[in-house]
């Protein structure tokens, strides 16, 4: 049964599908959502509407898009580049860093930052930085992982698709989800208002899957319920403190396992959850590092992503360390993999 938009009491479009699994029948019925791209100027869709009548959910009549530009490319990423990458990506063979052998997760930092080490121009700014290159490579590490998790701040700047475009995955040439991750949007106090996010639009249309939203604060019931009906999760995890308002790392992949069955999560961003992870009492948790570095520098006053220093007595020192260090040129990028250099703690 087609999904059916609704408008949320902040007046927000949220669109309703029955579950995960009717995803793709709903990509082939008519009223598709079509997404438009304007960072890159392209428009991604099942079908173009032929006709000058308006698309309409419920009465609302929304806005044509322009069909002028270029339909949403797949993705391709060279098999001799993947080979490069496979030390440092999860497979069924590879051992999790077990915290008991239920809770095992295989956690995945990456992200892209400039040459002075920076990930954005100004707080609160899209800032792009990977070349093509690279940016396929993203997309291959995504259908090497079930969950790809991001902070709610990234959510709200960037919008992000959050799903896998590499050749063969679930809606790319692949069959139902294949190689498809699942969203994991940590998001303490219930910000995102998710109408008109991609990461519904292409759930609806089976080209990704539907999000698990981690909170600490009550999630209200009108955000909610739309979300179960289009087939998301609501993960409530209380917060550390009442005034701490983040949530245990440790809580967090644990639930992912165990609820869930999700074995390995790629990390994303934004600035604060590299932070966290990168600190001591959490990095531990981390398997392996994969940094994007573009040839460009953003300047003073840029954001970057750096844990808080580290003192033992009365001197600083080094915060995190990496070690199994592999260097892979990617067009005009060059990509870091490593593992972290530290000891899981015995229970």
């Amino acid at each position: 049964m087609e999904g059916t938009p609704v408008w949320n009491s902040e007046s927000s479009l949220v669109v309703e599908s029955p579950s995960a699994s009717s995803s793709s029948n709903t990509a082939q019925e008519k009223g598709s959502l079509i997404n438009v791209d304007p960072s890159s100027n392209s428009v991604e869709a099942d079908q173009q509407h032929t006709n000058n009548e308006p698309l309409q959910y419920g009465g609302v009549d929304l806005p044509l898009p322009d069909f002028s530009s270029r339909l949403r490319d797949v993705l391709r990423f060279s098999p001799d580049h993947a080979r490069m990458l496979e030390p440092h990506v999860p497979s069924p063979t590879t051992p999790y860093k077990a915290m008991t052998p239920k809770e095992s997760i295989r956690v995945t930092l990456t992200y892209a930052q400039s040459l002075d080490g920076a990930i954005a121009l100004a707080p609160g700014m899209q800032t792009a930085l990977s070349g093509p290159e690279s940016k396929a490579m993203t997309h291959h590490l995504r259908s090497r992982h079930d969950a790809i998790l991001i902070g709610v701040g990234t959510m709200l700047v960037d919008n992000p698709s959050l799903n896998c475009r590499i050749e063969g995955a679930g809606g790319y040439g692949g069959e139902n989800l294949e190689h498809q991750p699942i969203p994991v949007i940590i998001d303490p106090q219930c910000k995102w208002d998710f109408g008109w996010s991609k990461v519904f639009e292409l759930a609806q249309k089976g080209k990704g899957r539907p999000p698990i939203i981690v909170h600490s604060a009550p999630m209200p019931r009108y955000r909610k319920i739309p979300l179960q009906k289009a087939g998301g999760v609501s993960m409530h995890i209380p917060r550390r403190s009442f005034d701490d308002h983040r949530i245990s790392w440790n809580d967090i992949f644990a639930r992912l396992r165990l609820e869930h069955d999700i074995k390995s999560v790629m990390v994303e961003g934004g600035g604060s959850i590299i932070e966290e992870l990168l600190a001591p009492e959490n990095f531990w948790m981390v398997d392996s590092v994969i940094v994007t570095i573009a040839p460009t520098w953003l300047g003073k006053g840029a954001v970057s992503a750096a844990p808080k220093d580290c003192v033992q007595g009365v001197h600083k020192v080094a915060v995190a360390k990496l070690k199994d260090v592999k260097w892979v040129p990617l067009g005009d990028d060059v990509v870091m993999c490593a593992k972290p250099d530290v000891k899981v703690p015995q229970k």
